[in-house]
């Protein structure tokens, strides 16, 4: 076996265009493929789920790949959280998620293309609270495009992965599958279109669709002007055709080396609002927008936002769980901002000072007391974790910080 090794320190979706997606299909047309990566240094999801996603399809059909992990520990180590060893020995099992990135997961049916996006969003709403708009976009973008593996890949395993790089105010999706590429798909619907770039460039229009009875193509149309909103970067590559949409610029595309599926990536700011409703569809337009399935359903009740403490966190004794929790709750009564928000202690024996300074104290100052408890309300707190309660929040409203 002839191994394929990067030239570049960096695996990035260039490196994996230019480089590796080329040398992977003339090394799988002879009947192995090899991948070292023992010398790189820095990996990017945009460079390594495609190739996942690639070598899984590779072995479906029978074609031996093997993998040289890097050499460093830690990079052995970030490999392992980010679900990628796993992937490629072809398990999917419960690894535990990262602060700021969730381990790629595949899926093959609307239950487990859920679970993966539910589990994401709760990554991202830990990190930290996001302006209006900002997670209901990149939720309404997720669904679309893992919607669009689901009905038109013809079956193939689709492969998900969400990071935040809250340093940088951005967020980092990338989506792959190597089933029916868009392309195709396209042209059981518009026979005439001839190249794959003409494909591609019709894929993203409002309203293409290869069967209306199916769809009604606002998915990639959709997701392309959500970025637009968020001076976000959206990479298509299907068949031969490369899409690619800057801040601020139409989308161009290109011809590239043939990927058997199609591989999606969006790097979103996450700086500023949106409002997701006029992104998608125009500022004269009468219906609000609302998604299917926001990333806040599941705690919206008949009494209105309920946010049961035992379930989201499996321990209450520091402030960074504190953070991860405030940040998580904000996000959801952001979302719902006229549903009454429940936070609920039921189970909870014990809790620092630290914790509920972090997690409580800490919010009712910036809400204001008044404010805050005309909308929150807390319930179920034994007499420990409450004493306990009152007496962080008198410090901080005290100190006024």
């Amino acid at each position: 076996m002839e191994w394929i090794k990067p030239k570049s320190q960096k695996v990035d979706f260039k490196v994996f265009e230019q480089q590796l997606l080329p040398a992977m299909t003339a090394a799988a047309e002879i009947g192995s493929v090899g991948l070292d990566f023992t010398g790189v240094e820095f990996f990017d999801i945009t460079g390594i789920v495609p190739v996942i996603a690639l070598s899984d399809r590779f072995a479906a059909d029978g074609v031996q790949t093997d993998f040289r992990l890097p050499e460093l520990d830690m990079q052995v180590s970030y490999w392992e959280s980010s679900g990628w060893i796993a992937a490629i020995e072809g398990v999917q099992r419960t690894i535990p998620h990262a602060p700021t990135y969730t381990p790629l997961k595949w899926f093959s049916s609307g239950e487990s293309c859920n679970a993966a996006l539910e589990e994401a969003m709760d990554v991202l709403a830990r990190v930290s609270e996001f302006p209006e708009g900002v997670l209901r976009g990149v939720k309404w973008a997720l669904d679309e495009i893992t919607d669009n593996v689901l009905v038109h890949s013809g079956g193939a395993r689709g492969w998900v992965q969400v990071i935040s790089r809250p340093k940088r105010d951005e967020v980092h999706l990338a989506i792959v599958d190597c089933g029916h590429s868009i392309v195709e798909t396209i042209r059981e619907g518009y026979p005439e279109v001839g190249s794959d770039n003409d494909a591609l460039r019709l894929a993203v229009q409002r309203g293409t669709t290869r069967d209306k009875k199916v769809g009604q193509g606002n998915g990639l149309a959709g997701s392309l002007r959500i970025a637009a909103a968020l001076n976000g970067y959206v990479t298509i590559m299907s068949g031969s055709a490369c899409l690619r949409q800057a801040p601020g610029r139409s989308p161009e595309v290109h011809e590239s080396p043939r990927f058997p599926g199609t591989f999606v990536t969006l790097t979103l700011r996450t700086d500023a609002e949106i409002d997701v409703s006029e992104a998608l569809w125009g500022v004269e337009d009468g219906d609000a927008y609302e998604p299917s399935r926001p990333f806040e359903y599941s705690h919206i009740q008949r009494d209105g936002i309920v946010f049961r403490i035992l379930d989201e966190s499996s321990g209450f004794g520091n402030r960074a769980s504190g953070e991860a929790l405030v940040n998580k709750l904000r996000n959801i009564a952001n979302g719902s901002p006229n549903e009454s928000v429940i936070i609920d202690f039921e189970g909870v024996d014990l809790a620092t000072a630290s914790f509920l300074d972090e997690f409580l104290a800490k919010l009712i100052r910036r809400e204001g007391v008044t404010a805050f408890f005309s909308r929150y309300s807390l319930r179920n707190m034994n007499e420990l974790v409450r004493r306990t309660a009152d007496q962080v929040i008198a410090q901080r409203l005290m100190t006024g910080e």
